[in-house]
């Protein structure tokens, strides 16, 4: 069998030195093919692919002679969406970038100068090669094939109430609020109700009163819940996971930032939910 391939579409001397990193720590275990111009892209991943190759990764410059790396990692991920794609770039907050993050065409940006290579090309590359080696054993489980599609679901401008009922009734620790049209709006977790419906009992204290004041306050407060709008607790730009996605892809990023339940969304429609255990059990039956 073949190794796998570690693409690197640029033409910069900071390129070559970044070629001659990668061969250096992964030449063994995978093959190193360059190209330096945007033109020749197609045509090396199609090639690749003729080849029966698998490609892990793939760097491409920001500005390349003949075209814009944005370009080439989008190529990539239609001709071989399981590999992990990075943008070299000396600025991560222009225009270009922050576009290409939002059309989910790269993963990750590398900022040059990027020496040693030890302090973020050789974690960073280890970590992308981790992600694909998962859904390479994963190949076709993707987060429409897992999503659970019944979700607890509350409209915008319901009032606290409902959705205290609605955790009550479904034991969800999230809720999805959707527009007047049925479009994804944003979640409010249980956490939230919670933080909207309790006193501030730090503050009670402070002020001379007792934990006993605190409950009658919130006693007093639960006759309130009825007029009090869930709108400003929602949170209205949450992570969200693509059907599209790779459940190893999501699984990532669900442990790096300790969320357990993403609402799984495209062009605004809410297809449902996915979870860690939904992942674990695709696992589990591909085995």
């Amino acid at each position: 069998m073949r190794a796998p391939v570690i693409v690197i579409a640029a033409g910069s001397e900071a390129a070559a030195g970044l070629e001659r990193d990668v061969r250096r720590r992964y030449g063994e275990a995978y093959r190193v093919v360059s190209t330096g111009r945007a033109a020749e892209g197609p045509a090396t991943f199609e090639q690749l692919r003729g080849d029966g190759d698998e490609v892990a990764v793939v760097f491409a410059a920001e500005s390349l002679p003949d075209g814009a790396g944005a370009e080439v990692l989008a190529q990539v991920h239609r001709a071989c969406p399981a590999a992990g794609r990075v943008l070299l770039t000396r600025q991560p907050d222009t225009d270009a970038v922050v576009a290409a993050v939002g059309d989910s065409v790269l993963d990750r940006c590398l900022v040059e100068p990027w020496g040693p290579p030890e302090r973020s090309l050789y974690p960073l590359l280890d970590e992308l090669l981790a992600d694909w080696r998962s859904r390479a054993e994963l190949p076709d489980t993707r987060v429409a094939d897992v999503l659970e599609p019944d979700c607890a679901c509350l409209p915008a401008g319901a009032d606290l109430m409902e959705a205290a009922a609605l955790v009550a009734r479904t034991r969800a620790s999230d809720l999805m609020v959707l527009d007047d049209d049925g479009r994804f709006v944003g979640v409010l977790s249980e956490g939230d109700i919670l933080r909207g419906c309790l006193p501030d009992l730090d503050e009670i204290v402070a002020a001379g009163g007792t934990l006993a004041d605190g409950y009658q306050l919130f006693l007093a407060r639960a006759s309130e819940l009825s007029g009090a709008s869930i709108d400003r607790l929602v949170i209205d730009q949450p992570l969200v996971a693509h059907p599209d996605d790779h459940v190893a892809k999501v699984a990532t990023v669900m442990v790096e930032r300790q969320i357990r339940r993403l609402p799984v969304v495209s062009d605004g429609h809410l297809h449902g939910t996915i979870s860690r255990a939904d992942i674990c059990q695709a696992v589990v039956e591909t085995r």
